[in-house]
């Protein structure tokens, strides 16, 4: 699904509230040639994860600086 490198991965754990943050750097630099894409060549992602009862219960993860052209993204989950 995804072909790129994942760098820079961070996670901060709030074990209190049951919060979670992960930070990732999608680069793909080496993918495409300069100008032929309208995106830049590294993506950043941050996640928030929600843990309740020593599960998993929410995900929130924006792309901070994800480019569409005509402003529409068409993810691979067809969740959009």
């Amino acid at each position: 699904m995804f072909d790129w490198a994942v760098i820079n991965r961070r996670w901060v754990a709030d074990t209190q509230t049951g919060v979670v943050l992960g930070m990732f750097n999608f680069d793909y630099a080496n993918k495409f040639k300069v100008g032929e894409v309208a995106v830049p060549f590294t993506l950043w992602l941050h996640e928030y994860f929600k843990v309740e009862a020593g599960k998993l219960s929410f995900i929130y993860a924006p792309m901070k600086n994800l480019i569409v052209p005509g402003g529409v993204f068409d993810d691979v989950w067809k969740s959009g």
